[in-house]
Parts: structure tokens; sequence; C-alpha cells
């Protein structure tokens, strides 16, 4: 038998975009003991998925060294799904 599920968080929509402000409200609310992190990442898939909508084409925007390091270290895998404002 297969089980699934999933818990969620959300971050309040900011304009203009502040993904690494976004990651550390929803990171500020979690744990920051890795070796939690590393028992949940291994019975589980940890995924931070990120809507990004842009209100035209060739946006673009960076995620900083701390963000990646801070997802990282708990083995959280980020997805983007980016959204072209263009009509």
């Amino acid at each position: 038998m297969c089980k699934s599920g999933h818990w969620s968080l959300a971050a309040k929509e900011c304009k203009p975009e502040d993904l690494d402000g976004q990651v550390k409200e929803i990171l500020d609310r979690l744990t920051d003991n890795i070796a939690i992190w590393e028992d949940l990442s291994q019975k589980y898939s940890i995924d931070l998925f990120c809507g990004i909508f842009m209100d035209k084409g060739n946006e673009g925007m960076n995620v900083s060294p701390k963000t990646l390091l801070e997802l990282g270290s708990r083995g959280i895998v980020l997805s983007l799904d980016i959204y072209d404002g263009a009509d």
C-alpha cells in the first residue's frame, strides 16, 4: 500500500518579489535542528514550491547563497513554476 499526503505553509505575497524573505518567513516557523531535517528528508520528499508571477517577459530574480544553503542543509528541493506576464 502506498501512502501519500502533504502539509503546507504559505508566505505572504510580496511585490516586488522577495523570495529570500519569503523562504526565511517559512523556515522561521520550523525547527532549525538539522538532525530532524536529515531524518525527515530520508523518509519523505521535501519540496518548497514557489509560483513566480512575472509582470512581463524576460524578468529576473536572484536567490542568495544563504537561502540556498538553508534549503540544501535541510534536504529541501526548491521548485519554481514561472508564469510569464506577457499577453
